[in-house]
């Protein structure tokens, strides 16, 4: 964050790349929804309007932060971060999201779409997975490396015995865990998940933005079980769409998953709608658009 401060302190333009999710222009648009880590048992009994009213105008208005962030500016001769939301954000701001998606069309003037970013590894589909019956669905459960230990545990648990067969590249989360891996479930070191996502019926996953834009671009339906805010976001983004289901931190079960599951693979306008979500993501390339955004602006006379 200290980038923020140090760049315009020595006159040099700061390009951030960031989800929509979470960025200023995101709250402005009405789209903040109250986080998962605080929907506490005696808050539900409110309405959910009110508490996604309240967590917008704290994100419209906080300055957490920003009072020690000027103190240090203010003896560079930067001029002051208004807001927290502000930390996060460059001279420039390239979202690497697509507006089909986010719902947002317009963007402040620095800001600029470039659609998705995401990690393509230069590495082949291990031989286990291409030789995997094609007889049931196939889930990819995938919870990056955020993912909650506790969470990945009880979900793979409760995959024992259904009608699936699951690819699980979470062989990290379960480090130095005692657990046993259901006969239907494949458990994976790191994949080429861009490869893999799409031999997939549903993708299980925690909402990161590569791991979202990866589904998305496989085609492939989403249950979600997002471990931060930022990750909340990309997950209603798509659940607006008709393509994913959020189920919150604090009420997931390995019951509530398998039922989403169940529901998404019955559902056929989930289907078409991630086929929908895919071919908007595929008139986008993030790489190139950063690039020519980079010509633009500094290369160009």
């Amino acid at each position: 964050l200290t980038t923020l401060i140090s760049c315009r302190a020595v006159g040099i333009p700061l390009v951030v790349t960031m989800p929509f999710a979470m960025s200023r222009p995101f709250y402005q648009a009405g789209l903040g929804t109250w986080p998962d880590a605080f929907d506490y048992a005696p808050l539900r009994m409110l309405p959910a309007r009110f508490l996604n009213w309240l967590m917008t105008q704290i994100m419209l208005k906080g300055k957490f932060l920003v009072k020690d962030f000027n103190k240090v500016g203010q003896k560079f001769g930067v001029p002051p971060i208004e807001l927290t939301t502000d930390l996060f954000q460059g001279d420039y701001t390239l979202v690497s999201d697509i507006p089909f998606v986010t719902g947002v069309q317009k963007l402040p003037s620095n800001h600029r779409y470039i659609g998705p970013l995401f990690a393509k590894f230069d590495m082949d589909i291990p031989p286990e997975i291409q030789h995997l019956p094609q007889d049931l669905p196939i889930i990819y459960f995938a919870m990056g490396s955020s993912g909650n230990a506790k969470i990945v545990q009880q979900i793979l648990a409760g995959f024992e015995g259904k009608p699936y067969r699951v690819i699980a590249p979470i062989k990290q989360l379960l480090a130095n865990s005692n657990v046993t891996i259901p006969d239907n479930v494949l458990v994976t070191d790191l994949i080429p998940a861009h490869k893999v996502n799409p031999l997939a019926d549903i993708s299980v996953i925690h909402g990161g933005q590569g791991t979202v834009q990866t589904a998305c671009l496989s085609g492939t339906p989403i249950v979600g079980v997002p471990m931060q805010p930022e990750q909340e976001g990309n997950l209603d983004f798509l659940a607006r769409l008709g393509c994913a289901i959020h189920i919150r931190k604090r009420r997931v079960s390995a019951e509530a998953v398998l039922q989403a599951v169940d529901q998404l693979l019955a559902d056929k306008h989930a289907k078409q709608q991630a086929k929908t979500v895919q071919h908007a993501y595929q008139q986008w390339d993030g790489v190139q658009n950063a690039f020519e955004f980079f010509v633009e602006k500094f290369l160009v006379p």
